[in-house]
């Protein structure tokens, strides 16, 4: 087994991410990558992160073909409903992937809130980092264009100052198309 660390920190939840390699066995000796093993299960969600970049759009294609197929935890999990306290909860501190119509866009001081309910600060959030906002909107992308839309955001659920996942990666963020 090969283990390479990708953070050299773990994470407020004491998880330290990293790639993993074994051996394969039978008739095709060499390492496999552990990630894309339990992915193609449907054991596992992809989790995003920088250091895996080139490997992103790979995992992405290995965990939509096992939720079409209901392999794994896709047999029984579906997204989470971002209007779905019960579920939200149980899932706090884990990475997630929570999916629903966005209501609207405000602005903090330090982030974009993309709200998925009308009622004003309650209810669950994706905060983008404005560094992230700032590279989108250089890119063409304008998120308080997309109130109204579908959008599936990944990441590690978090109840600290209301449900919200914190996105910086484009990596988190799925939206439908109009």
């Amino acid at each position: 087994m090969l283990v390479r660390v990708l953070r050299s920190e773990p994470d407020r939840w004491g998880r330290t991410p990293a790639l993993a390699f074994a051996e394969a066995g039978g008739s095709s000796p060499g390492l496999v990558s552990v990630s894309e093993a339990l992915l193609e299960a449907g054991l596992v969600l992809a989790r995003p992160d920088a250091d895996i970049d080139p490997c992103w759009a790979d995992y992405l294609s290995l965990e939509d073909e096992a939720r079409r197929t209901g392999r794994g935890l896709w047999a029984t999990r579906h997204m989470i409903d971002p209007q779905d306290a019960t579920a939200l909860q149980a899932n706090a501190g884990a990475l997630a992937i929570v999916e629903g119509r966005l209501a609207r866009v405000h602005a903090g001081r330090a982030r974009l809130y993309l709200r998925f309910s009308g009622d004003g600060g309650t209810g669950f959030a994706a905060a983008l980092a404005l560094p992230l906002v700032r590279r989108m909107t250089k890119g063409g992308q304008d998120p308080s264009g997309w109130v109204g839309r579908n959008l599936a955001v990944r990441g590690l659920l978090d109840d600290r100052w209301g449900w919200q996942i914190d996105v910086t990666s484009l990596q988190q963020l799925r939206l439908d198309p109009p």
